[in-house]
This record gives C-alpha cells, structure tokens and sequence, in this order.
C-alpha cells in the first residue's frame, strides 16, 4: 500500500498549528493589543497598526461593524486608523489619526451629537473639526478636549454633567466655558471630573455620597475647582459612585462612596474629600470600575481592590479587598481598563490578560464563564509562522469571527485559495462578488492564500453560529 506522506505532513503542519492557537503562546501574543478599553459588559481593543477590535455586549451596534450580534472572542471592527477609541455601554466614540471625531451606537440624548434618536450602526464623522485630541464617554454623554487646550461637551444634561448651569441636554458639540489649558478629562455615569495644566482638579454633575471629592451640594451645576491642590495627574471616575486620582508626586487618592472598600483605605467609611491611600509614592496608572479599583505601579506590577463577588479583583477569590491588593507576581504590566465588573489588561509585550464577570462573553476566551485570576486571551488575528514576512499587515480578514461569509483584502493579486480544518482536512470554499468568500460549515479554518506573484500566506477564520 502507497502512504500519501505528504497529506500526512499536511495534516501533521495544520494540527499542530492549531494546538499552538489555543496554547496562545508568547510569540502568538507578542505585540497584539496596543490599547485597551472597557465599559459595562464590553471590552474595546486597538493593535499596534491603529486597527479596531470588539468582544462583548453589542446590543446598540457599539462594535461599529453594522450588525447587533455579540461574539465571545475578539472581532475585527471597522477598518480604518484610529487613535483612540473610548465606549460606553451604549455608544462609542473615536479619533481617528488625522484628528476628526467619529461616533456610532446608541443617540438617544443626543450622545453622538445628532438631533435624530436613530441608532448609527456604523462610524459615522461628528462635526468637521479635525483638531481633537482627547475623548470621554459617559452615561449617554461624552466630553472632549481640542488640541488647543477648549473643553467641550454634548449629550444627556440631566444632573448637571455638562457643567453649563441648567438641565439642558446638548445635541451640539458644545464649547464647556472659555479656558484653554484642559488638560485629562472623565466622564462617569451622571457626573464628570477634569484636570487643567496646571495641575488643578475640577467637578461637575451629580455628587451623590460626595464622589466628586466635596462633600456638598448634591449636584454642581457649573464647572468648579476640587479643592486647592495643583499636582493632579490623572482622575477617574465612573459608575460606582466614587472617584480615584493619581498625584504628580506618584501618591493615590480616593473619594465617595466604598461600600466594598473601593477607596483601598482599609475601612467602608464614606469619604466627602479625597484622602490618601496608604503611603505608596510609586503609582503609575489607574482604572475603576463598580466598586473596584486597579492600578499598576512604575515597577510593573499589578495590584485591586474593592469589590470581588465576581472575581473582577483578580486575586483567586471572591472575597472583597479594602487595601490595595498584589495581583500575581509579574513585573511587566503596561496598561488596565474596567468595565462595571471585568477587567482586561496589557502586558509591555502586547499581550492580552481578561478577568471578572463574562456574561456577555466581554472577556474573549470563547465561554461565558468568570475567571477570578487574570487569563491570557490568544490573538485572534496574529499570523502563522509560515507567513512570509513581505505580506505581512498586506490581507486583512474581516470579520472575525464571521457568520459563514468574510471579506479577504490584499494588496496582492489572488490566485487561488485553499481551506483546511483543524485536522488537516480539505473543506470547500466559495469565491462570491466584492472579495467576499463562503464557508458552510462553523469551526477553526486555516487559509492557504496564493498570489500571482508565487507568494503564499496562511491566515486563521473562524466561522460561528448566528
């Protein structure tokens, strides 16, 4: 009998391919991710080439991509070169690298700054302004800072958010006040937070159980200084009612409400001032999210608090932390992000680590089951080690995951096509019109692409379910 050695090889190459995708090894992961962002139960993903990426609840069109579906691994967004890209759950917006401001999603109060109500399923450019810089969304409103250092704001107005004095929403970008040294900005559920040049904290909006770091009135109707400190410098606030900012001199504050320890001041006492937590003087960067607390320090290392009846502290329990909690032992965190009960973080070499609540599939390991440590998510679009190296960053493969028919862009003349499954097997695939092409069947494909230039490349699909 003849052994076919080289379907055997074939099938051998395509496996073991396969089993390295779901290992997620370093080299899988390496340079992946180069920004992430978190709200509610979605998780946002920019790569180093300023490519979108979604995973999470996409029930307003919040993915950008034109559809309502939800994936449980990373899908590609809309393709185009994005600086940044901030979300809340209902809608996001973006800058993109040329400085003009996009938004899609949800715009009932006006978020997208839009006098229609209508869902934008896809990016859709804000105004023709082409010098913005900074970006904050809130719950059903957003704040954004220009080049030239203008603070503006539009949207939901209804507990004095905007800072403009009365409860009118704004369906206009809207120029909040006349200074020009703004400096960071954020814009929580109904109340916001902004640091000047100059080191000086400012508060508007709802300041329920003083989470604005003052502990009257109720409400801020106008854009007001926190009191008198001028070394500020970064400020978050979000959903819990609570807010957390880092000093130049790398010391940690907190104000509000800590019902579960959130503030990291050991205690649940309600603070109507920021106070200082614990003595560390080497703070980096922070993040919150409903009723948790993270931050990384400048040795890189990782550290929560607050809330954990979902895992979302990252420590292997579930038990609420009131101080500042190490989180694991490695040394090489770069940047974090919250959604109200997920976290997701990167490390310097670009990987991706989620953990907390999966609900809605937000932290992109395929399942809806919580994690309560940090778990490396694999890339879901980096290339195999048979690329060739020329066509690199040259095929983009759109969606991912797709529902039966996907897009193949390429610079390069195709020739021909041809598609395995994980076990090395042929499967059939169709060429369509616009570069479109068709799977039947749902799984993990791998893609054998030809040029005319007697190039070849391998690329991953996967092909789920509606």
């Amino acid at each position: 009998m003849k052994i076919n050695t080289q379907n055997i090889a074939t099938k051998v190459f395509f496996l073991f391919s396969f089993l390295f995708f779901l290992k997620g090894n370093a080299q899988d992961n390496n340079d992946c991710w180069d920004k992430v962002r978190a709200c509610g139960n979605l998780t946002m993903l920019i790569t180093p080439s300023l490519q979108h990426w979604a995973v999470g609840s996409n029930g307003t069109g919040v993915y950008g991509t034109g559809q309502f579906y939800s994936y449980y691994i990373p899908t590609q967004g809309v393709t185009s070169t994005w600086a940044d890209i901030q979300t809340s759950s209902l809608f996001a917006l973006a800058i993109k690298t040329n400085g003009t401001l996009w938004g899609w999603g949800s715009n009932y109060y006006y978020s997208l700054a839009s006098t229609t109500t209508n869902l934008t399923l896809s990016p859709t450019q804000i105004g023709t302004a082409n010098n913005w810089n900074k970006i904050s969304t809130g719950n059903d409103y957003a704040l954004a800072i220009k080049s030239d250092g203008t603070l503006w704001g539009w949207g939901h107005n209804n507990f004095h958010q905007l800072g403009i004095g009365s409860t009118t929403n704004l369906s206009t970008i809207t120029q909040l006040g006349t200074d020009t040294n703004w400096s960071k900005i954020s814009a929580g559920l109904e109340g916001s937070l902004a640091i000047k040049t100059d080191g000086t904290l400012w508060g508007w909006g709802h300041n329920s159980v003083s989470s604005l770091g003052v502990a009257s009135p109720l409400e801020i109707n106008t854009i007001t200084q926190i009191g008198t400190a001028n070394d500020w410098k970064e400020i978050e606030r979000q959903n819990g009612f609570y807010s957390v900012g880092l000093k130049t001199d790398g010391t940690l504050w907190a104000a509000g409400h800590n019902t579960h320890g959130q503030l990291g001041d050991n205690t649940t006492t309600t603070r109507t001032s920021f106070v200082k937590i614990g003595t560390d003087t080497d703070w980096k960067s922070i993040a919150i999210g409903y009723y948790t607390t993270y931050a990384i320090k400048n040795n890189g290392t990782l550290w929560a608090w607050g809330n954990n009846q979902l895992g979302q502290v990252g420590d292997g329990t579930n038990t609420d932390r009131y101080t500042p909690t190490q989180i694991g032992t490695d040394t090489n965190w770069e940047s974090i992000a919250a959604g109200n009960f997920h976290a997701v973080a990167l490390k310097t070499d670009g990987s991706l680590y989620t953990w907390g609540f999966n609900i809605s599939g937000q932290l992109g390991d395929g399942t809806q089951n919580n994690k309560n440590t940090p778990t490396l998510i694999a890339c879901p679009y980096n290339n195999l080690n048979t690329e060739n190296p020329t066509l690199i960053n040259k095929v983009s493969i759109y969606p991912i995951p797709a529902q039966n028919t996907f897009t193949i862009e390429t610079d390069n003349a195709i020739k021909n096509i041809t598609a395995y499954d994980i076990l090395g097997n042929q499967i059939e695939i169709k060429s369509l019109a616009n570069k479109q092409y068709f799977i039947q069947k749902h799984g993990i494909y791998f893609l054998n692409i030809e040029f005319d230039n007697s190039q070849s490349i391998t690329k991953k699909i996967v092909i789920c379910d509606k």
